[in-house]
């Protein structure tokens, strides 16, 4: 069973992932060893046509590199958003203007939120993504405690919005409460994808094997590959 990474941080020189082409073909490498076969390169947009040229002629000499390598394997691109409320105007904005990069050829956005955000103003980002045109897609949405403890993320999903967790907060995460969020999510069947979030060698590698290890014991066969790779084949 092959497996579609939906964040990373891969491309290197961009963001605060990757610093290297070598690292990068390295963290490919490892994800691939773990049953990867799709990899969206969702680095940190930088809100300017600069940092998008830099990026796409980034990704596309590591795709090219990669492919050379792992004939099997597809590299796609995206950004991870980061979005408030007060600068969603400007997001979407950025987006319409190819500026910020929904995942691959799809209107799904990979959805970035302040670690303290609280819910009226993920509604607000939320509502206004749809409202123009594309599907948020929550990134690790564990991370946010003020979505928990009520049914805000049901009715998010019922609106178009999908879920992401990281592979790692599932069984490797030292945070209790992230690791308890992600689980949770899981049990009510409301993860659409996973991510490794991988960053670089000596942070955050990409280690994906224990979350995808706890999937395959604590859910049912069918669910279990709507996350690691049908939903990516239905959505993006």
């Amino acid at each position: 069973m092959f497996i579609t990474d939906l964040h990373t941080h891969i491309v290197p020189n961009v963001d605060d992932g990757s610093d290297s082409f070598d690292m990068s073909l390295e963290m490919i490498r490892m994800l691939y060893n773990q049953g990867v076969r799709n990899i969206y390169c969702t680095s940190h947009d930088g809100y300017n046509m600069g940092n998008c040229k830099l990026y796409q002629e980034n990704f596309k000499k590591l795709q090219e590199t990669a492919m050379g390598i792992w004939s099997d394997l597809t590299l796609h691109t995206g950004n991870e958003v980061l979005c408030e409320a007060d600068n969603i105007k400007e997001i979407i904005d950025s987006l319409n203007q190819k500026i910020c990069l929904p995942l691959g050829k799809s209107n799904c956005v990979l959805t970035e939120l302040y670690t303290d955000t609280y819910v009226d103003e993920a509604d607000i980002v939320v509502e206004q993504l749809l409202k123009n045109g594309y599907k948020p897609i929550l990134a690790h949405i564990e991370r946010y405690p003020a979505l928990f403890g009520s049914d805000i993320i049901e009715k998010f999903i019922n609106k178009g919005c999908l879920i992401q967790i990281n592979a790692y907060s599932l069984a490797d995460e030292k945070d209790i409460g992230i690791k308890e969020r992600a689980r949770k999510l899981l049990e009510k069947k409301q993860v659409h994808f996973i991510g490794s979030d991988s960053h670089r060698l000596d942070h955050r590698a990409p280690e994906i094997k224990n979350g995808v290890y706890y999937i395959n014991c604590n859910t049912d066969v069918e669910y279990a590959e709507e996350i690691f790779y049908l939903n990516a084949r239905k959505y993006l």
